[in-house]
């Protein structure tokens, strides 16, 4: 399960580290992370395989500068953790609340890992595309309620 979570974490925190909420940082860090970020945003290579070489450098010397801020951040109380993937047992902990769901694959085959106090369970999400997780996640950009409703449509998913 923390090799699942760990694979996980590194695609989505690099995908939505561009959309993460830095609220609760110093404002030094926070407005750097996010200027950074917006730019990474922008970087052809994110998305496009051809680019130049000044290209490739730019995004190269980004990935560095946003990594180096998040050890500064890191170094902040309570923020030793972010953007981190969760060990196995903080997972276990929250799943004592509700169960806890892992997206796992690519287009054209997207399953879902959850995990339980009672076990982990495999729900396998035929047809499911990125282009409708991107407009279910949508909402829940900076908003941790909407994320709710958004993960009761993706365990229902395979059920029609």
């Amino acid at each position: 399960m923390e090799l699942v979570e760990a694979s996980r974490s590194l695609f989505w925190s690099r995908l939505l580290r561009l959309r993460v909420s830095f609220r609760g940082l110093s404002d030094p860090i926070a407005q750097e992370l996010e200027g950074v970020a917006q730019r990474l945003d922008k970087c052809k290579a994110q998305s496009i395989v051809l680019v130049s070489k000044e290209e490739t450098q730019e995004q190269f010397d980004l990935e560095w500068k946003f990594n180096r801020l998040l050890l500064d951040a890191r170094r902040i109380p309570d923020f030793e953790n972010f953007l981190k993937p969760k060990a196995y047992d903080e997972l276990l902990a929250a799943a004592s609340e509700g169960p806890v769901i892992v997206l796992v694959g690519t287009d054209p085959t997207y399953d879902a890992v959850t995990l339980q106090i009672s076990g982990v369970d495999a729900v396998f999400l035929p047809g499911l595309r990125s282009r409708i997780i991107n407009r279910w996640f949508e909402p829940c950009y900076g908003r941790s309620k909407a994320c709710d409703t958004t993960w009761r449509r993706v365990c229902q998913w395979d059920r029609g």
